[in-house]
């Protein structure tokens, strides 16, 4: 009766220790994750206003030229 309850108690830490070491192993597998996307949404969750410096041309564009 002992030695049953002791091959138990054994083979019940033996699969919790599995879980565990199968849990990390997981968790390390997955590459960390960006906070945002990109620039532009940082400085729009700062409050900051976003200025395109970029050029138009290729484009109709929607402002008139002077």
């Amino acid at each position: 009766m002992k030695n049953s309850r002791t091959t138990l108690l054994k083979a019940s830490m033996a699969a919790c220790l599995a879980i565990g070491v199968a849990t990390i192993v997981a968790q390390q597998a997955t590459p960390p994750r960006a906070k945002r996307i990109n620039r532009a949404i940082e400085l729009l969750a700062a409050g900051q206003p976003i200025y395109y410096t970029g050029s138009h041309s290729g484009t109709t564009g929607t402002f008139e030229r002077r």
